[in-house]
């Protein structure tokens, strides 16, 4: 098995050996939300848990395998295509056929891991995707377009023009550009756009490059040519975010529910989750009760009104997402735990694994950072770079 070192781009947890630090210091942890035991997290070592290992000190290789795990990626999707072979009413897409049109996206939003680790963005050529669609036309007419910023697609005007087609696209980017798609979409019953934050501050601080004008604009454009469903998708809990900017959001949101009495808004919220090789991968997440304050402010506030619905995940569980993202190896005992117990949290106390050491605390450039040794093509350097870009609220 150890030949397999040698290909470039292939990683096993057995070509390594990580050694963790035996006795930190006390993290600067955001105290618990609430306590997930009695007496919190910090009360875990009376239950059995025992002294928790802080963060890595050292990595090592064994013979034959690279220090640095370089990253491979197709350079031509339009020449390596993988074709969908299921169709089925029984899946979240029903009887839809996926065609990827773009991989990666030039916006490169720093919460977005899409946008970094599929970098640099890459298209399908025109003869390539009218191949995918005729193909998909001998199983089905609903064709769905995959990409993270359709938008920013050279074709997508042509594409849509298709005839006897019935295309789903993946969210719009509000600005002149989806305006103009606007009238292509014409007799779709749903169209989304993702503005994520609710302030331009904010906005800036994410490095989406989009003003309250553009989003307005877009959101009247779309309810113009009678478009039922407008879909509009935002984070809660992001870096930086206050009060202002949660109030900022349901402001938005009701000056766009003021553009037209047809058709009505479905407002979904996330939790903000920070995400390795991304700027926010030193950021910790927001205190639940806080996450939970803010959606309730936006449910009570915008749920009165007519033609709005509004929809969020659910904290504990976008919690659980922060711990496997940012967690290491040492997680994997906690989910064979899982297995036994169906209980995350007897899961960590029987793995010894403290949550909050990976989700909630703020990190370090020095920190060691579990996925440091991948490669993914941006440096260390330039994530951290952006991430105080970030933290001064631009969108340089």
């Amino acid at each position: 098995y150890k030949k397999t070192a040698a290909i470039e781009g292939v990683y096993a947890p057995k070509f390594y050996s990580v050694r963790y630090e035996k006795n930190p210091p006390s993290p600067p942890i955001i105290p618990p939300h609430p306590p997930l035991v009695k007496g919190g997290w910090g009360d875990l070592k009376s239950k059995g848990m025992g002294g928790f290992s802080g963060g890595i000190t050292q990595r090592e290789a064994i013979e034959g395998a690279p220090e640095k795990i370089k990253r491979r990626y197709i350079k031509d999707i339009s020449a390596h295509r993988f074709r969908q072979s299921i169709v089925t009413p029984e899946t979240e897409f029903s009887g839809m056929y996926l065609i990827e049109a773009m991989r990666g996206c030039p916006w490169k939003c720093r919460f977005c891991v899409a946008g970094h680790i599929y970098s640099p963005a890459r298209k399908k050529e025109l003869p390539a995707i009218k191949e995918d669609i005729n193909n998909a036309l001998k199983i089905t007419e609903r064709v769905g377009l995959i990409g993270p910023s359709l938008t920013d697609y050279p074709y997508i005007s042509e594409v849509l023009k298709t005839e006897g087609v019935d295309f789903s696209i993946t969210s719009l980017r509000a600005s002149r550009k989806s305006a103009e798609l606007a009238g292509l979409l014409k007799g779709r019953k749903s169209v989304s756009i993702a503005p994520e934050a609710g302030t331009e501050r904010l906005r800036r601080v994410i490095n989406k490059k989009i003003t309250e004008e553009d989003i307005i604009e877009t959101s009247r454009l779309i309810f113009s040519e009678g478009i039922e469903k407008l879909r509009l998708y935002f984070m809660v809990g992001l870096p930086t975010e206050n009060d202002d900017d949660i109030k900022g959001l349901i402001s938005l949101v009701r000056k766009i529910r003021g553009l037209s009495k047809k058709g009505h808004i479905v407002l979904t919220l996330s939790t903000f989750v920070p995400k390795p090789f991304t700027p926010f991968q030193w950021h910790g997440m927001e205190k639940m009760e806080i996450v939970k304050k803010r959606l309730k402010a936006v449910k009570s506030s915008l749920l009165p009104i007519k033609g709005i619905k509004v929809f969020h995940d659910v904290p504990k569980q976008a919690y659980m997402q922060g711990l496997f993202s940012m967690g290491d190896r040492r997680i994997s005992k906690a989910l064979e735990a899982m297995l036994r117990t169906h209980d995350w949290k007897k899961a960590c106390i029987e793995s010894g694994i403290d949550p909050d050491f990976y989700v909630m605390r703020n990190k370090d450039f020095s920190e060691k950072l579990p996925w440091d040794f991948i490669d993914s093509g941006l440096t260390k350097e330039k994530l951290w770079g952006e991430y105080q870009l970030a933290l001064s609220g631009s969108n340089q």
